[in-house]
């Protein structure tokens, strides 16, 4: 497998700012060219990490018309990205 996971370093905005991105960009599951979505509270904000397929997949996501015009209504700045290749994945069964 070659994935990537990548996630912006200081989102500045909360729960229900994600919550209304996640409507306007009309998502039912992980943004397309993503193998795993994480989100959740951290100090001073929300944290999103994504695992994507590749560089290309995150980048054709960001950089989407519709990503855009939801950043820009929400007034969600540009993700700041770290991205890091991932070696190995190992997947828990569920209890």
């Amino acid at each position: 497998m070659h994935g990537r996971c990548s996630g912006p370093r200081a989102v500045r905005h909360d729960e229900r700012t994600y919550q209304q991105a996640i409507r306007e960009l009309n998502l039912s599951g992980p943004p397309p060219g993503s193998l795993v979505h994480l989100a959740g509270p951290r100090e001073g904000g929300w944290r999103i990490i994504e695992v994507w397929e590749s560089d290309q997949a995150a980048n054709a996501y960001y950089g989407s018309a519709q990503f855009q015009q939801m950043s820009q209504h929400l007034g969600v700045p540009q993700p700041n990205i770290t991205s890091w290749p991932i070696e190995k994945r190992t997947e828990v069964g569920r209890h």
